[in-house]
């Protein structure tokens, strides 16, 4: 396996036409692995489901109303719509903690 700083060394003795090449491939799997994150990121959503994210306005959080491609449209909780990027939306999981309901011990007559 060729490690980043190899490439980076022998960057200085490729031609144009080599590094044109290089960058091809390189922008070639940039793209593939996005799509792949999208469509990895796609399984997990559902339309009426709620999600969070950080985006230019900060922390929000709200329900997805349609899937596309690439984008999602939200409606936030204060009643905004957004089109977020799939990969940006977050499932919102609401942890409930339950506390354990004291019971009422006859023999000592106090609650447990």
């Amino acid at each position: 396996m060729i490690t980043t700083q190899e490439i980076y060394a022998h960057l200085n003795t490729m031609t144009k036409d080599e590094l044109l090449q290089l960058n091809n491939a390189v922008v070639h799997e940039v793209k593939w692995k996005r799509k792949q994150e999208t469509a990895d990121k796609k399984k997990t959503l559902k339309v009426g489901m709620r999600v969070w994210w950080d985006g230019k306005k900060g922390y929000n959080t709200g329900m997805i109303t349609d899937i596309r491609i690439t984008k999602a449209d939200v409606i936030a909780d204060d009643g905004a719509r957004y089109e977020c990027p799939i990969t940006m939306l977050n499932e919102l999981v609401i942890k409930v903690t339950v506390k354990k309901t004291p019971e009422f011990n006859p023999a000592t007559g106090e609650f447990e």
